[in-house]
C-alpha cells in the first residue's frame, strides 16, 4: 500500500492519510454553500490545527477550517453562507496515491444563484 493514500468516504468527503493516519478531509457536499479542508491535523499531536467556525462571533459560521471563497463576485457574496452564492465541485481531474505524494484535483464552479450556469 502507497504511503499516501486518498480515501473516499460517505456524504462526499475524502480522507487524505499518510502511512494509515488521516492528515486532511475534503468534504464537498451540497449540504455547504462551498467545499472545504477539515480536520487539517498537525504531524506529532494528530490534532486538529484549524477550527469550525469562530469563538465569540455567532455571525462565522461560514468560516470552515480551510475553504475557497471570494467576497464579491460580479456583485454577489461567495463569502458568507447568508446570500445566494455558492461554489461546487463539478468535477474530478486528478486522484492518485503514492509514495511521494496522494493528489487531489478538483474542478470548482462559483454560482451566483441568478444564473444555473457556473
Amino acid at each position: 500500500m502507497p504511503r499516501g493514500t486518498l480515501l473516499p468516504l460517505p456524504e462526499h468527503q475524502v480522507s487524505f492519510q499518510i502511512d494509515g493516519r488521516e492528515r486532511l478531509r475534503w468534504h464537498f457536499g451540497l449540504q455547504y454553500p462551498r467545499p472545504f479542508f477539515f480536520p487539517l491535523t498537525g504531524p506529532k499531536s494528530g490534532q486538529s490545527v484549524t477550527r469550525m467556525g469562530h469563538p465569540g462571533a455567532p455571525n462565522h459560521d461560514h468560516h470552515r477550517s480551510v475553504w475557497f471563497a471570494h467576497n464579491l463576485v460580479q456583485g454577489v457574496n461567495n463569502w458568507g453562507d447568508e446570500g445566494p452564492g455558492r461554489i461546487r465541485q463539478s468535477e474530478w481531474i486528478a486522484y492518485q496515491d503514492g509514495d511521494d505524494e496522494a493528489v487531489m484535483a478538483v474542478k470548482l464552479g462559483w454560482f451566483d444563484g441568478h444564473d444555473p450556469k457556473p
